[in-house]
């Protein structure tokens, strides 16, 4: 049943006004069944050329997308620092990639899996249409126009610049363009044909692979009762599907995680360096996904360096693995390496490079000592140690905080409640509690280098639905596979389950609630008015994309923020948010020809400036001479064209 619901909306928007909607549909399906047939193709080919051999299991198949992928980012990426981000050269990929997901599609449909198609209980039934439900709410709120800030700041931002330059440049003002590339270049085919929806249906495909690798992931241990579990639990986490719709990287890099977990663990059960080649792909895709990517890599390349310990490898065949292992990291990576390389001359820029505002909140301008996130939750916040030590059950039970922790969903009680009892299982505990290790690792780096955005920690949920798995396959007790035992214990963990995924849904509908994306879906609302509904700056960025006609044009924003995307002027921000370009101008003015002198040697036309923020920019940092300067300059050397609530766009005389 749950099908028929994009074939409602399909229906509708083709015979009404909502026929954007449908187009819009049809191509995002498209888009799934290139990039998807495509890449498995290129996956399978690159198997069948290096040897690799793991079986024919359902997850091998994840292992061939995967690796795909990885051909198809690496290609794209080489094929942008070449200036072929063309029309022409992105029409032949296409047309490429079109043709290879034909070959992806009859190979995959014609080399069928051993095994005849399990018949599901009641149960199992309802957990698998539970998952399709969830999957279904989250496909249409990918059908929606893109409003999320990382996506119009970032992942969206990032490759409209790349095609308006023909190609791969540096952006030096945006820092975080060094960090990651992989989805980023898929959004770039996106872009192309002038659907940013298709970005956020990209990567929601990558939040459905995630669930189906979880699955795979826990089947690969447990029962599939315990499997399903896991899998719902995981895809019904708020702060996942949330982040799922949207045009963001998140999910790339747990769907790589997921697999590069089960190399390690499936490594560890039969010593296959199979698993070593796999792992070291997972491990250079992952690191080129997101930057914390490099994070998880550490963490599992330290768990395979105990695997071998524990298996007692002598000099040689540690040395075989370990070398398997960095070698097919390096080869998948090696795009992202590159590309920084060229740009910056420090191949992991930013890591271990002191220009780097990770993490960071410059308190004292350049120069000054960058604060830890520890630090800015206690200076903005009111953060106190007790208040630390309490977060992960906070960020597991509340909604609100002083702490804007939960930005980006919900998490929920799930995890609390049930990986405690992982200590009273015996069996696989090496397995467990290295994950355990790992997760605790990560979520201590990342609370004290990134803060705590809950997205960040996405990669560790597939860790913690396996552990869920193994206590439900552990103290539930079910007579077959068919039908569940009525005793308390029973009771209890269903009573449990169904309150948590109670909670997990209501979070779910509400989000669906407050984006509305049935409006923009039936047709009520355009994309316009869409947009403008959840993204008040719109209407500004409309303004200059229909008034400001010059070429040459440069817009500076000035205590604006980062939101660039729907600029389709040429623009440019400092790399910290206070205006760090325009205070060193003004420090070093002497009449207020001076500063617009300097902004013009520059290239900037155009100033955009948040009103409010530029006030107070002005009253704390500046001294009396530079206030008066500044002040004379807004209004002796600006010309303001339009105002929206607190955010001005001015044209330098």
């Amino acid at each position: 049943m749950w099908a028929l619901v994009p074939i409602y909306f399909f229906t509708v928007n083709t015979f009404t006004k909502g026929g954007y909607v449908a187009v819009t549909f049809v191509q995002s399906l498209l888009a799934l069944f290139v990039l998807n047939f495509s890449a498995y193709f290129l996956g399978t080919w690159f198997f069948r050329l290096t040897g690799i051999n793991i079986g024919k299991y359902h997850i091998s198949r994840l292992y061939k997308l995967a690796t795909g992928y990885g051909v198809i980012f690496i290609t794209l990426l080489f094929s942008g620092m070449l200036g072929l981000f063309t029309d022409t050269a992105l029409t032949v990929c296409l047309a490429l990639l079109a043709c290879f997901s034909a070959f992806g599609a009859y190979d995959y449909f014609t080399n069928r899996l051993t095994g005849g198609v399990e018949e599901n209980s009641t149960a199992q039934t309802v957990m698998f249409s539970s998952i399709a439900f969830v999957l279904t709410m989250g496909f249409l709120m990918a059908l929606a126009p893109p409003t999320s800030r990382d996506a119009i700041i970032h992942h969206l931002a990032v490759p409209k610049l790349y095609l308006r330059a023909g190609g791969i440049v540096p952006l030096d003002f945006m820092p975080f363009s060094f960090r990651s590339i992989n989805l980023e270049l898929l959004y770039t085919l996106a872009l192309f044909v002038k659907n940013d929806i298709i970005a956020r249906v990209i990567h929601f495909n990558f939040y459905v692979l995630s669930v189906i690798a979880t699955y795979y992931f826990i089947r690969g241990a447990f029962s599939k009762n315990a499997a399903l579990v896991g899998a719902l639990i995981f895809a019904s986490i708020p702060v996942a599907f949330n982040t799922a719709t949207r045009a963001y990287v998140d999910f790339g890099l747990v769907f790589f995680g997921i697999l590069l977990l089960n190399c390690a663990r499936q490594f560890n059960k039969t010593g296959d360096n199979a698993y070593l080649i796999l792992g070291g792909i997972m491990s250079g895709l992952c690191a080129s996904t997101k930057i914390n990517g490099y994070l998880l890599v550490a963490l599992v390349f330290v768990w395979i360096v105990s695997i071998t310990q524990r298996k007692k490898y002598d000099l040689k065949m540690f040395a075989k693995a370990i070398g398997i292992f960095l070698l097919f990291a390096f080869a998948f990576d090696v795009h992202l390496l590159t590309k920084n390389t060229v740009e910056t001359k420090n191949p992991l820029y930013p890591i271990l490079s002191p220009a780097f505002e990770a993490g960071g909140y410059d308190a004292g301008g350049s120069g000054g000592r960058k604060l830890l996130p520890i630090e800015v939750r206690k200076l903005l916040h009111g953060q106190t140690w007790l208040d630390e030590a309490l977060m992960p059950w906070a960020v597991s039970t509340k909604v609100q905080s002083r702490v804007p922790y939960t930005v980006d969903g919900v998490l929920g009680p799930i995890f609390i409640i049930f990986i405690p009892f992982i200590v009273f299982l015996k069996d696989k505990r090496y397995e467990l509690f290295s994950m355990l290790a790992i997760a605790a690792v990560y979520v201590t780096v990342c609370w004290g280098v990134w803060g705590v955005r809950l997205r960040y920690f996405l990669p560790l949920f597939p860790i913690g639905a396996f552990m869920i798995a193994a206590v439900i396959d552990e103290l539930f007790d079910w007579r077959g596979e068919a039908r569940i035992r009525a005793n308390l214990k029973n009771v209890l963990l269903i009573t449990m389950l169904s309150v948590t995924f109670a909670l997990s849904a209501y979070h779910i509908l509400a989000y669906v609630s407050i984006k509305a994306p049935f409006e923009f879906l039936s047709g009520k609302v355009n994309k316009e008015r869409y947009i403008a509904r959840h993204y008040y700056q719109h209407e500004m960025f409309k303004f200059i994309n229909e008034n400001i006609t010059d070429k040459n044009a440069l817009i500076y924003f000035l205590d604006f923020g980062q939101d660039g995307y729907y600029s389709d002027v040429a623009y440019y921000y400092d790399k910290v948010f206070l205006g760090e370009r325009f205070f060193s101008i003004v420090k070093s003015a002497k009449v207020p020809s001076d500063i617009r002198d300097r902004l013009k040697e520059s290239g900037i036309t155009h100033l955009l400036v948040n009103l409010d923020m530029f006030r107070q920019d002005i009253d704390n940092n500046y001294d009396a001479a530079q206030r008066r300067i500044t002040l004379k300059f807004v209004e002796e050397q600006l010309r303001p064209l339009k105002m929206i609530k607190s955010d001005a766009i001015y044209e330098i005389r």
